[in-house]
């Protein structure tokens, strides 16, 4: 498609769930660019690839935070958005996720979320590189970030149960 001028930076937007037999029941509808997709997917040759080619690692459609990085992350894509974060030096939004009841979710707060990583697995490596790099670089401090209250407290005890108050310190 790049070789017949396709536009790497055109937003589509599509229905999730859009069901043709009910068009009017509110479908969910999703915007992205081939570069988010990509970078959702974990196709780092196709992000590099979209990128060679003009890709707009910033592009942000709907809302600023709705963007490849904050895509790779929500996705737990550690190799893709330390990519996106260290070498090409991607804008950091100031929210990455605006949930259903419109609160929003910085950067550190959706890292925080990310707690299915094996400590020490090379995921959970790379995103200590991550909040390494937005602490040195952005003075972002992770750990001083809560760990989100509810679910994930409760998720992190079902799976650590004998030492979750030591893996939260860790994570």
């Amino acid at each position: 498609m790049i070789s017949y001028g396709a536009d790497v930076n055109l937003t589509c937007e599509y229905n999730k769930k859009y069901d043709p037999q009910k068009p009017n029941e509110s479908p969910v509808l999703l915007r992205t660019t081939a570069f988010m997709y990509a970078c959702t997917g974990g196709c780092m040759k196709v992000v590099k690839c979209l990128l060679s080619h003009g890709a707009d690692p910033n592009k942000w459609v709907g809302y600023e935070g709705n963007c490849a990085l904050s895509k790779a992350l929500i996705q737990e894509r550690m190799d893709i958005a330390k990519y996106l974060i260290e070498e090409v030096k991607v804008k950091i939004p100031p929210y990455c996720l605006v949930t259903l009841g419109g609160d929003t979710v910085t950067i550190l707060g959706l890292l925080r979320s990310l707690i299915m990583f094996k400590l020490g697995s090379r995921d959970h490596q790379l995103k200590m590189e991550i909040v390494k790099y937005l602490k040195d670089n952005y003075n972002l401090d992770y750990f001083k970030e809560p760990v989100p209250g509810g679910s994930i407290i409760e998720r992190i005890k079902r799976m650590h149960p004998n030492d979750w108050e030591e893996y939260i310190k860790k994570y």
